[in-house]
């Protein structure tokens, strides 16, 4: 276990520091989701967590790497795991298409939220889940690299990622995509306006 933990590491530190380019195309978010819940399934750390997918039928596809946007869905789903509580742990993953309000933003997105009913993260570290090499696992535990490159890879996507977060409530976070028939158009566009 404990190489296994130490393969990890330096896989991360060294993702972290040779990050690589989104490979970006249309991507099934639904069966992506789908995907990544499969791989879980046996995974020790999700005994006795319901993990329950609540998927829009009619969600648009969004623009992105899907090996990137998996590997961020996994990377949230641990961490929810980790801050479970010892009974009675839900983790949802929810997705949405945003509409945009009439008159303001015509762009559409894609919406992905990983929400728990776990410990939660106080909020004097909100502002910090971000930021390379801080955790508030204990040592041994994490090197705090995790949430420092998911963020590195939802913005190599174009996207967004958000933690809101309370104490003995649980965490929710939220990343945004571009929807890819809105993006492909837009690359066109300025690829015209280039030439």
């Amino acid at each position: 276990s404990q190489i296994t933990r130490i393969s990890s590491t330096l896989k991360d530190l060294v993702n972290f520091a040779r990050p690589t380019t989104a490979q970006r195309k249309p991507v099934d978010v639904n069966g992506l989701i789908a995907e990544t819940l499969r791989l879980i399934t046996y995974n020790k750390r999700f005994s006795g967590i319901r993990v329950e997918p609540i998927l829009a039928p009619d969600l648009r596809r969004a623009f992105a790497d899907d090996n990137e946007i998996q590997q961020v869905l996994l990377n949230l789903l641990f961490n929810a795991a980790d801050a479970a509580p010892a009974e009675g742990a839900v983790i949802k993953v929810i997705t949405e298409n945003q509409r945009p309000a009439q008159g303001v933003d015509k762009s559409r997105r894609v919406f992905i939220k990983v929400v728990d009913n776990g410990i939660g993260i106080p909020r004097e570290h909100l502002e910090r889940v971000f930021d390379p090499f801080f955790t508030t696992k204990p040592a041994g535990a994490g090197v705090g690299l995790g949430l420092s490159l998911c963020q590195r890879m939802i913005l190599s996507n174009q996207g967004t990622i958000r933690v809101d977060s309370e104490v003995g409530r649980g965490t929710a976070v939220t990343i945004t995509l571009g929807a890819a028939e809105e993006t492909v158009r837009a690359q066109q566009a300025a690829e015209m306006a280039a030439s």
